[in-house]
């Protein structure tokens, strides 16, 4: 019997020389047709996508809700450049809206974005803009990112659907339209946001905080409006917000929520008092124009009694925790404007230069300083009607040489702080009233600003 082997040696060769298959052709040559993965059977993420998504660790009441499924990365409108301005939105733009120390809100909304396209684009539009203010709304980035919007606001306000990213959205285009000094739209958006926050009923009409526990995000969104519509007070825009009562217990229920730090709540509750004061100081001042331009009687009177009150929370606030020990060395009565007779070498009237340097303990409270001295001089133009009192001049002087020690403490950063402006506006108006010591004192006002 004969056995014939067959070499693995040749069978080698012919799998080398055996030509390779053609590829099976696709069954749906189509271009334009839908990919297979688009199918939800066959992609786990398209079916996640329809899941609610839930928090289970928070009150229902006070979550972050996306009313519709989440929207696949493809679906983003993302350039490169965006990492820039999403980096400059955390790094420089909460000192900008001169909200710092409530820092954790803006990261929760950075957070937010990563899956809500609206609240990605009023992020890089409004960065792009602090960025870039001399162009204003005019740049092709920055419409292009409104452009995805507007749309959508629209929608949500004709079908009356609105949800938090709506209420962030029109809160930073807010404040974009307030950097590229669009002051009108910019009240618009904020009288918008006031109408939302009654609307979902988060606020009442005399902006009364409703929610209980207090709603985290839309309580920061709040106070955010509350400091611009401030700004555009001083810039004759009407007010947004009705007389404001500060609120401490609630407030602070409501920073618990977002921080465990005593001393971070504490410079957020002074924060949010101060901007209280400012508004009722604007909507009396409003008064006080009224009265004055009719020559009502009494009107002295008036002023005087309706100004108490905010003169001795005003005063107090000095007291608050983690602030007085702060403010004791650059003042030994601790009051905003005490002249110090020892400061200035020569008798009469003070000059800037004729001061010691303002020492910063804690830039933060240096600030916050600041606004709680130039309160003290628009109070006083609203007691009295006039700019050329001698306690409105070293207030203004104060503002000055805050200003410049908050330059060196910050940089040029320092000088992007939105309500310096505000400050050293109102520091500038006692010494245009003064003939002697004006130039003196508005040549440091002059070199800080520009």
């Amino acid at each position: 019997m004969i056995t014939f082997v067959v070499s693995p040696l040749i069978d080698v060769e012919k799998s080398l020389t055996k030509r390779p298959k053609k590829p099976r052709a696709w069954s749906n040559p189509n271009l334009a047709a839908d990919p297979i993965y688009g199918d939800e059977g066959k992609n786990i993420f398209l079916k996640l996508q329809k899941k609610e998504i839930r928090n289970n660790e928070f009150n229902p009441l006070d979550e972050f809700r996306i009313h519709k499924p989440l929207p696949p990365p493809d679906d983003m409108d993302v350039q490169i450049i965006d990492s820039n301005y999403m980096s400059y939105f955390l790094r420089e733009v909460p000192l900008y809206m001169g909200c710092i120390c409530l820092f954790p809100e803006m990261l929760n909304i950075f957070m937010q974005s990563v899956n809500t396209p609206i609240v990605r684009h009023s992020i890089l539009a409004l960065s792009s803009t602090i960025q870039q203010p001399q162009s204003g709304l005019a740049t092709l980035y920055v419409q292009r990112n409104i452009q995805h919007i507007i749309p959508h606001i629209k929608q949500a306000i004709t079908e009356v659907h609105i949800d938090a990213a709506h209420m962030v959205s029109v809160t930073f285009l807010g404040w974009l339209s307030l950097t590229a000094n669009d002051l009108h739209t910019a009240h618009r958006h904020f009288r918008g946001l006031f109408s939302m926050l009654k609307l979902t009923h988060h606020l009442s009409a005399t902006a009364e905080p409703l929610r209980e526990p207090p709603h985290t995000l839309t309580m920061f969104l709040y106070r955010m409006a509350h400091k611009a519509d401030n700004t555009l007070c001083y810039r004759n825009q009407p007010q947004v917000f009705p007389p404001t009562r500060f609120l401490e217990s609630y407030h602070r229920e409501w920073l618990q929520n977002i921080t465990s730090s005593e001393v971070h709540i504490q410079y957020s509750l002074a924060t949010i008092q101060l901007d209280d004061i400012a508004n009722n100081i604007n909507h009396l001042h409003r008064e006080a124009n009224q009265l004055r331009r009719f020559n009502f009687p009494d009107t002295q009177q008036i002023l005087e009694r309706k100004l108490r009150p905010l003169r001795i929370e005003h005063g107090m606030w000095v007291y608050r925790p983690y602030i007085q020990r702060h403010l004791r060395g650059n003042d030994p009565l601790v009051r905003s404007g005490g002249s110090n007779p020892e400061a200035s070498p020569v008798a009469g009237k003070s000059t800037f230069l004729s001061h010691p340097e303002y020492i910063i303990y804690d830039p933060m409270v240096a600030y916050m300083h600041m606004q709680h001295s130039y309160l003290s001089i628009h109070m006083n133009i609203v007691e009295t009607g006039r700019t050329d009192d001698e306690d409105s001049y070293e207030l203004g002087i104060l503002v000055c040489r805050i200003f410049a020690a908050l330059n060196g403490a910050f940089g040029n950063a320092g000088k992007i702080l939105n309500g310096c402006v505000t400050a050293l506006w109102f520091a500038g108006i006692p010494f245009t009233n003064d003939k002697r010591n004006c130039a003196q004192s508005m040549i440091p006002l002059i070199c800080f600003v520009c």
